[in-house]
């Protein structure tokens, strides 16, 4: 299935979650850059990135799936790598149109 998250890395997981709930459904669940204690199971936190993949984890610390930067043929290679073996993956798209179909 396909859902759409807000991008809350640059807010705190309670300001992230207000937003959840002030968008009338319009936003799944949203990415956050701290678990906090006012996250909860919609706020997955994404870690630090190694070897271009961001970890995305629940609150309690679970796999959730992974994060990459698409920004060339190069990068697509790690987003491709994780279908299939997570079950989320977030791609951040750069540069136009992303190259994943």
């Amino acid at each position: 299935s396909m859902e759409v998250w807000l991008d809350g890395r640059g807010a705190a997981p309670a300001a992230a979650r207000r937003k959840l709930d002030a968008s009338d459904g319009l936003f799944d669940r949203a990415l956050v850059a701290d678990g906090g204690r006012d996250a909860d199971d919609r706020c997955l936190v994404a870690a630090a990135e190694s070897d271009g993949v961001a970890r995305l984890t629940f609150k309690d610390g679970s796999v959730a799936g992974g994060s990459c930067v698409v920004a060339g043929a190069e990068a697509q290679g790690a987003a491709v790598a994780l279908v299939g073996s997570v079950a989320w993956v977030h791609v951040d798209a750069r540069d136009g149109q992303p190259m994943i179909v």
